[in-house]
């Protein structure tokens, strides 16, 4: 059986090659590798294969990646906002500081509104 490049390697630049660009660079380096392997033997080939990866992270080649799963912003929307009244109040009106810190602060109109809002949730 053929032996194959280090798999770690081939995993690494499968995530972070852009996919337009996978197939070619991929293929490339595992021509590369099969000479090398025939050359100078398993170990000087897989060491040269991660080097060559390596090589490869850089700008140009990186694929974007997008956060899909952000748990510690609080995003306030029709649908949750009633969820989140117990810890609205809680921060708001019993420990007296703001969710975003100190620096916001809701004036009296605001303030009489939100607590207005909140006796509407029947939390308390």
């Amino acid at each position: 059986m053929e032996s194959m490049p280090p798999r770690f390697a081939v995993t690494f630049l499968r995530w972070f090659c852009k996919l337009d660009y996978l197939p070619d660079i991929e293929g490339d380096l595992f021509q590369l590798y099969a000479r090398r392997l025939a050359k100078k033997g398993k170990k000087q080939a897989n060491l040269l294969f991660y080097k060559d990866v390596l090589l490869l992270f850089r700008p140009g080649i990186i694929r974007s990646f997008v956060l899909i799963n952000t748990p510690n912003i609080m995003v306030f929307s029709l649908k949750n906002i009633e969820k989140r009244a117990p810890k609205i109040y809680k921060q708001v009106f019993v420990e007296r500081r703001m969710p975003k810190g100190d620096d916001n602060r809701l004036n009296n109109e605001e303030y009489n509104k939100l607590e207005k809002w909140l006796s509407t949730q029947k939390i308390y």
